[in-house]
This record gives structure tokens, sequence and C-alpha cells, in this order.
């Protein structure tokens, strides 16, 4: 039997989301520094919008890289109020 999706279980998979893609960035940041994670999650939004465009493939990982590049999108609005970077 399909399990029924409610707002909670859409929820709690979308903080799970935030929560790895954060993580990712944070190992990023202590690597290569603020700028080349920005470098790079400008580089992935680019890669999962093109990916999500295309009709023929990714069918079933669209919705996840969807909420990725949101997630990717809120950490460099936060990263260019920052003080030290003139983005």
């Amino acid at each position: 039997m399909a399990r029924s999706s409610s707002r909670a279980d859409f929820e709690q998979l979308r903080a799970n989301c935030q929560y790895q893609e954060m993580n990712r960035i944070s190992l990023l940041e202590q690597r290569d520094g603020l700028e080349g994670t920005v470098k790079w999650v400008e580089r992935t939004i680019e890669v999962y919008r093109a990916a999500i465009a295309d009709p023929d493939k990714y069918g079933m990982y669209k919705e996840k890289m969807a909420r990725e590049v949101e997630i990717l999108r809120d950490y460099l609005a936060r990263v260019k109020e920052l003080p030290l970077r003139g983005c």
C-alpha cells in the first residue's frame, strides 16, 4: 500500500536535505574558504538548473535538485549580507 505524503513528511524531507547540503557547504568552507565555496555553490546551482530543465533526464531527482537549489540560493543570499564579502 502506498504511503500518503503529508505536509509533515515534506517538511521532514526538506529539513534533512537542508541539513545534508549545509554540512557539505560547511566542509567546503573549511577546505576551500568562503570565496571558493561561493563559486562552487554558484556552479552547482547552474548544473542543477540545467538538469531540472532537461525533460529527458534525472526525472526522479528533479524535486530533490529543486529543493537543493533553493537551499543554495538561501546560502548565497546570507553570504552576500556578510560585511567581509563584497559579492
